[in-house]
């Protein structure tokens, strides 16, 4: 297990593809493994089967800054923004602002980063064409109509920014897609946030979803131990749909629960975990995976994927969860065929609940999924759909909760 300073020292990992790499479309995926990402159970090999996408992602830009400039009867403003992310790689993100912020300019108001889950998870929570939820977007416009300004962006991984990736090899494009670079992204845009002048500095904080919540962890210590003010921590935290353990755990659930389903010879299944096993010791020991895994593995332990799938299987996010100190609300989907309700939000909560003086509030969403939209059961994917007005509701009341708190400790 790492300790989080040494998860953020010596991490030299890629949240990169696990796309066998091949020309410059970098496609090539194999259909077991979009059978995997469709059915929603590999939570962090996304990107792969979708970069084939990558030529039509012009038009994906063009549509959102017209969304953007059409805000005739909103109840919100929003504009596209840019900041510079690691090594200064230029993000496209959207402020959302309250509508009164245009007709009271001296109001400044509570503001929320939101980060997106693993893959090439645009600002919205969407991975176009394929998987397209919404729900960054859905959360961040209601929260506009409380009087709340949010920033959501295309992390470096979205197809978007598919012409500036580096193409010339493997090991140059798994160095772009590092860990710590989306870190240092998430910091970036926490910063641009928190000193946009219509934004309190004082009341900002981090809402990560899925993989968000773990950056969010690790980024709040990232803040908490830089010296300089316009850097501070997040006032709070919201966890959604996060995990609670290193994700070697889920892996083997999602595999198990797939596998079951698709293979009936007992002694293949019992191949299947085996050889998962070997295969993920093998990366967190930084050793070449094992040539004879089973064809429904292959794929998943891509040398293309290695390094993002060792930072996924070793990054413990308790050891983050005890040191930060701020409220924290963890919020988990009863139906998350992901991430469990019963498992994941009770280690969270507990690892909270060990600090000394700051407060954690765990919900969980009643007949929600991983991406808190309404379903009948862990069966269904939940990709489609509005968000549980559950969850929006419990997002905003603590939020307004917490943040007056700290409006009153500061006069």
């Amino acid at each position: 297990m790492e300790t989080p300073h040494k998860a953020r020292h010596n991490m030299h990992h890629a949240s990169a593809s696990s796309c066998r790499f091949t020309q410059p479309g970098f496609g090539g995926c194999g259909m077991r493994m979009r059978t995997f990402v469709i059915s929603g159970t590999a939570i962090m090999f996304t990107l792969c089967g979708l970069l084939s996408a990558a030529p039509a992602t012009g038009m994906m830009v063009e549509a959102n800054a017209a969304l953007i400039d059409h805000q005739v009867d909103r109840p919100f403003h929003e504009q596209e923004v840019t900041f510079s992310g690691a090594e200064d790689f230029q993000l496209r993100g959207t402020l959302t602002l309250p509508k009164r912020a245009k007709e009271d300019e001296e109001t400044t108001f509570i503001g929320v980063l939101l980060l997106p889950g693993s893959g090439p998870t645009d600002r919205n929570g969407n991975q176009p064409p394929r998987l397209m939820t919404n729900l960054l977007r859905d959360v961040a416009h209601d929260l506009a109509k409380a009087d709340v300004a949010t920033l959501r962006f295309d992390k470096r991984a979205c197809l978007v920014y598919h012409e500036r990736w580096p193409r010339e090899s493997l090991e140059a494009l798994n160095e772009f897609f590092d860990w710590p670079h989306f870190l240092n992204d998430a910091a970036a845009a926490f910063r641009f946030l928190r000193e946009h002048d219509r934004v309190d500095a004082e009341r900002t904080i981090i809402l990560g979803h899925s993989e968000g919540g773990l950056i969010a962890l690790q980024v709040a210590q990232m803040l908490g131990e830089d010296d300089e003010a316009s850097t501070a921590p997040p006032r709070g935290l919201i966890l959604a749909g996060t995990a609670g353990r290193t994700l070697d755990h889920l892996l083997r659930e999602q595999i198990s629960r797939t596998a079951g389903r698709v293979v009936t010879d007992e002694a293949q299944l019992e191949r299947i975990m085996a050889d998962l096993e070997r295969a993920m010791s093998a990366v967190k020991d930084d050793e070449p995976v094992p040539d004879d895994l089973h064809p429904m593995l292959g794929t998943l332990f891509s040398p293309a994927a290695r390094n993002v799938i060792r930072a996924y299987l070793t990054v413990d996010p308790l050891p983050y969860a005890r040191t930060y100190d701020g409220p924290v609300l963890v919020v988990n989907g009863q139906f998350d065929a992901q991430v469990s309700a019963e498992i994941d939000l009770k280690r969270l909560r507990e690892a909270l609940e060990s600090r000394e003086s700051s407060s954690v509030t765990a919900r969980v969403i009643p007949a929600a999924s991983h991406n808190f939209k309404i379903v009948e059961s862990h069966d269904d994917p939940g990709f489609v759909g509005p968000v549980s007005p559950q969850l929006l509701a419990i997002v905003r009341q603590w939020i307004d909760a917490t943040m007056t708190e700290t409006e009153s400790e500061s006069e």
